[in-house]
């Protein structure tokens, strides 16, 4: 009864830290490129397929995070626009747990033993990432390129966490 409860506990917890997950970011950028000659942008529609609202959702986040720093929203002349691709990945993770306790043979040419067992746990989940390329609108090409990756849930997708992802990927722009 005590390895069947243990063995539970073990499989519930290992489902429990496969979903939890922090947003990690990153970020690269064409080292000629003179950032602060940038002024207004425009957010181009999102070419991956997504749910509408979420790309509602991050295109607004774009805007108001661009516009509190000082930047102008401008879909006539811009300094920069503003592509947004987003991609969802299934994963599968496989954990293994032992548990018991060895203890030593007997008898003659003594072997240890394994007392115990071993579970497997299996769990499936969606890995996301979103990018965002801010391209100089004179030169047509990537200047600034940030993106986050993380395992998504049921929360991934409203208004609050999808601005906490938007600042943080935007918040090292621009480059130092």
């Amino acid at each position: 009864m005590i390895r069947i409860t243990l063995a539970v506990l073990v499989s519930v917890l290992a489902l429990a830290l496969t979903g939890c997950s922090t947003l990690s970011v990153r970020s690269d950028w064409d080292e000629q490129v003179d950032f602060t000659t940038f002024q207004s942008f425009h957010v181009v529609p999102i070419q991956s397929p997504a749910h509408e609202l979420v790309e509602k959702r991050i295109m607004d986040a774009i805007v108001v995070h661009l516009t509190e720093r000082g930047f102008t929203e401008n879909a006539v002349s811009p300094d920069m626009i503003i592509a947004v691709h987003l991609n969802v990945d299934d994963k599968v993770s496989v954990q293994t747990y032992n548990y018991g306790y060895p203890y030593g043979g007997y008898g003659y040419g003594a072997y240890p033993y394994w007392h115990g067992g071993t579970d497997v746990s299996v769990s499936q989940y969606q890995e996301g990432t979103l990018v965002i390329d801010l391209v100089d609108a004179n030169k047509n090409e990537v200047a600034w390129r940030g993106w986050g990756t993380k395992v998504l849930d049921d929360s991934s997708g409203n208004a609050y966490e999808v601005q906490k992802t938007i600042d943080k990927i935007l918040n090292q722009y621009p480059p130092k």
